[in-house]
């Protein structure tokens, strides 16, 4: 989970979410991404969480400023063995969805996963589940380290290019509606020092309602 200066801090109240939707021993990464840029923050996240969690199939980069709904941790360990080599040779899973991904043509799913088309138009990078194998790859990619070393752009955010690389190396980025993270606490209340529109409504409206009735 990367935590960055933000108006109203809000890592507590991520932390707390995250554990109590059954997901234990998180890795922090504290980085100031208006110093060094998004992109540039995500990039070394990811080569720690590699380090950090070498037998690991899967590794999740997450902001923190996300809230998850409850029994997330059971409903995608659940579906991601379920999906199979679906989910190893994706580029990444989303248990968040832009506006964007909810209004765009799903023309291939599995059950309420569908693979976005966006690739550089991407966005809402608030949490990728990606395959160790997926984010090896990219990491190495030479495009990825050009993208990775040029001053920080605001079009140049991790969603944009993380989302175009795997787009142009075929691997598979899938977002899962209904979501099963909230972006509520970032909205007007970015690390980045702007503010942004509420960007969730539609897919939070389909909120995930999980776990034993």
């Amino acid at each position: 989970m990367m935590t960055s200066p933000r108006p109203v801090p809000t890592i507590n109240q991520s932390l707390a979410s995250f554990r109590a939707a059954g997901f234990t021993d998180p890795v922090l990464i504290v980085e100031d991404k208006d110093r060094i840029g998004a992109l540039q923050a995500w990039q070394r996240a990811a080569h720690l969480v590699m380090r950090k969690r070498r037998r690991n199939a899967f590794v999740g980069i997450m902001e923190d400023d996300i809230l998850w709904a409850r029994n997330a941790a059971n409903v995608l360990h659940q579906e991601i063995e379920l999906m199979g080599n679906i989910a190893l040779t994706a580029g990444y899973l989303s248990p968040f969805a832009f506006n964007k991904h909810v209004l765009e043509p799903r023309r291939e799913t599995w059950r309420g996963w569908h693979v976005s088309r966006l690739g550089f138009k991407s966005a809402g990078a608030q949490c990728y589940i990606v395959p160790r194998r997926s984010l090896r790859k990219l990491l190495d990619e030479t495009q990825f380290q050009v993208f990775c070393r040029e001053p920080p752009r605001a079009k140049h955010g991790a969603d944009h290019i993380v989302s175009g690389m795997f787009y142009q190396m075929n691997r598979k980025c899938w977002f899962r509606i209904p979501c099963l993270v909230n972006h509520k606490m970032g909205t007007t209340n970015s690390s980045m020092g702007h503010a942004v529109k509420d960007c969730d409504d539609l897919a939070w409206q389909e909120e995930a309602r999980l776990g034993a009735s």
